[in-house]
């Protein structure tokens, strides 16, 4: 992350608002499943047959899914989005957001 004189970085220096709970994570993968995001997103709509997705970051990993198996959208509740910009200006430049 680019460090800027005077600037304490809107999310923290790692990003994750200098958590830190995740780096005891390290070496343990046993709670993380190597599926693709866009191949779990149809697994787990056909298997629950109604789910909500909660999107953190880009929607890429939802319209593959949708690409992939356009019949899970008959499954998916409803898509809440955390992001966005009504002035079209980030919170921290421009473009971010």
């Amino acid at each position: 992350m680019l460090k800027v004189k005077g600037e304490i970085p809107f999310h923290g220096y790692d990003g994750l608002g200098d958590a830190q709970d995740y780096k005891d994570m390290k070496g343990n993968t046993k709670c993380f499943k190597e599926t693709p995001a866009a191949l779990a997103i149809i697994e787990l709509a056909n298997k629950h047959k109604e789910i909500s997705i909660l999107a953190l970051g880009p929607l890429s990993n939802i319209a593959l899914s949708l690409q992939l198996d356009s019949n899970i959208v008959d499954n998916i509740k409803r898509i809440v989005v955390m992001g966005g910009s009504y002035s079209g200006r980030g919170n921290t430049c421009t473009g971010g957001e």
